[in-house]
C-alpha cells in the first residue's frame, strides 16, 4: 500500500481482485470488486482525513488488512 499516509490516491504492489475500506468503527465506506493490476492508482481523494483499515483479495483468494492514513 503506497504511499502510506497518503492524500489523494494508494497503490497496491500486487494485483489484486477486491479492495473493501472500513472506518475505525468498521463500517464499510468502500468496496469494489474490481480487478486492480499492480501499481494502478486508486482515487482516495473522497475519504476524510483519518485512519482506516483496508482490506484486499488477491486473484487466489488470500486476503490480508492493511492500516492506511490519510492526510
Amino acid at each position: 500500500l503506497l504511499p502510506n499516509p497518503a492524500n489523494q490516491t494508494i497503490r497496491f504492489n500486487s494485483n489484486l481482485k477486491y479492495i473493501e475500506i472500513f472506518d475505525m468503527s468498521g463500517k464499510s465506506i468502500f468496496k469494489q470488486i474490481k480487478r486492480y493490476l499492480s501499481g494502478q492508482p486508486l482515487d482516495i481523494s473522497t475519504l476524510n482525513s483519518g485512519i482506516y483499515l483496508v482490506k484486499i483479495t488477491t486473484p487466489d483468494n488470500r486476503s490480508e488488512h492493511l492500516k492506511l492514513v490519510k492526510n
